[in-house]
């Protein structure tokens, strides 16, 4: 399972200019987050193609649950839908294949989706049945459903200092801080299904040889 997962670090890398507010136009930020990708990932001896989730759910066969905030600012929910995409396309035609769920929390930011009754049910569910245990999938369902699970009132601070940055790299600083995502107070859209009409292509440029 992934919960507010970004699809690929390339559009994880552009996502960070996005948010730092660096005013760089798409013919010139999409090239550069490949660019960064590859130079950060290479001295720690990774492949970009090995830490791609994209890349993972198309090899990955059991089960899938994909969760993801319509409200997430850090790493859009169109990501979400890109790894269902994926998911799929390498199972659709095997009658057999694990099933690929998904769950988009209506009003949910990037982080505390556990606060959402919905989504522990769902999680729980998710888990029961795709790996067993002592409960029923819904008996794991509705306990997990029952916890009150709240983050602890004045647990985070922030620093004043980045309140006053409006743009530029402190904004890197800001976003990635705890307490960056607001508390939430819908229920989730159960299992909506991902439609892959209309998203945009963002693929990397491709390497010469």
């Amino acid at each position: 399972m992934a919960t507010s997962g970004p699809a690929d670090p390339y559009r994880l890398t552009r996502q960070t200019f996005r948010l730092a507010r660096l005013p760089i136009p798409d013919p010139i930020a999409y090239p550069l987050a490949w660019l960064t990708t590859r130079v950060y990932v290479r001295p720690r001896g990774h492949a970009v193609e090995s830490i791609s989730a994209t890349a993972a759910v198309a090899r990955y066969r059991g089960p899938i649950l994909l969760a993801h905030g319509d409200q997430d600012t850090v790493v859009p929910a169109s990501h979400m839908a890109r790894l269902a995409v994926a998911a799929h396309s390498t199972r659709d035609d095997n009658p057999s294949s694990a099933p690929v769920e998904t769950l988009v929390v209506a009003g949910g930011q990037h982080s505390w989706l556990y606060e959402y009754e919905g989504y522990r049910r769902t999680v729980a569910r998710f888990l029961a049945s795709s790996l067993g245990g002592p409960l029923e999938p819904d008996e794991a369902g509705d306990a997990a459903a029952a916890v009150a699970a709240a983050r602890l009132p004045g647990g985070e601070a922030s620093f004043a200092a980045l309140d006053e940055m409006h743009g530029g790299p402190g904004t890197l600083a800001k976003v990635a801080l705890p307490g960056a995502t607001r508390s939430m107070g819908r229920e989730p859209d159960q299992r909506v299904p991902v439609d892959p009409a209309g998203l945009p292509d963002r693929s990397p440029p491709a390497t010469k040889p």
